[in-house]
């Protein structure tokens, strides 16, 4: 889904927001032209004969161009609200679980306890919360944050999710993983001084595989 939202947008980009069809009415007679845009139960067509662009009813369309326009509305919507979306971080392991699955985007959960450990703050400092990471993070990520500079909180999180607790043991922090949506651990990461592009590389490089 999310790689076929993001072709549209990308033909979106380089069309000017055009789709090219051939379209039929309901008597059969059809004609090739671009869809330009939808207003309300009218369809604005660019025809290709004329170069000139013509409105029409909506409801006058064949069922299979009415399909058509219905479902590049519903890829649009998702488009712009992909493209206006600023990535939160989720306390709540659920809340973003569902949020991963309904955009089929991976997970990135970070371990840390930034009053305990000075690598848990300098990755905050040095990625986290540069506009470069928050501008990739929008696009690709969904952020579950389980900051245990209380330990009571790690042991917490780890009763109420035992399952993502397995699968993200064995290390020290701070500590990212990533996990795609269907629940799957795609890898991990640490932090070793990297630049935010350098470690923006390094998830590309885990999430992208």
């Amino acid at each position: 889904m999310m790689n076929k939202l993001l072709m549209t947008a990308l033909m979106m980009a380089c069309t000017g927001g055009l789709q090219a069809r051939n379209w039929t009415n309901a008597e059969g007679k059809t004609v090739a032209a671009d869809l330009v845009r939808v207003n309300g139960d009218q369809v604005v067509l660019k025809v290709h004969q004329t170069g000139r662009t013509h409105t029409f009813d909506i409801s006058k369309l064949s069922e299979e161009d009415q399909e058509y326009i219905a479902d590049f509305q519903e890829e649009n919507a998702a488009t712009r609200a992909m493209t206006n979306r600023e990535a939160k971080w989720h306390e709540s392991l659920d809340d973003a679980q569902e949020e991963s699955r309904q955009l089929e985007l991976p997970m990135l959960v970070l371990i840390t306890a930034p009053e305990l450990h000075p690598g848990c703050e300098m990755l905050e400092d040095k990625v986290l919360k540069k506009s470069g990471f928050k501008r990739f993070a929008n696009s690709n990520l969904v952020l579950h944050l389980v900051d245990f500079s209380e330990r009571s909180v790690l042991t917490e999180w780890e009763k109420k999710n035992p399952e993502m607790a397995k699968k993200c043991a064995g290390f020290g922090v701070p500590r990212v993983f990533f996990i795609d949506s269907n629940g799957g651990v795609l890898g991990s990461l640490g932090y070793e001084r990297e630049s935010v592009d350098e470690y923006l590389k390094k998830i590309g490089a885990i999430i992208n595989r």
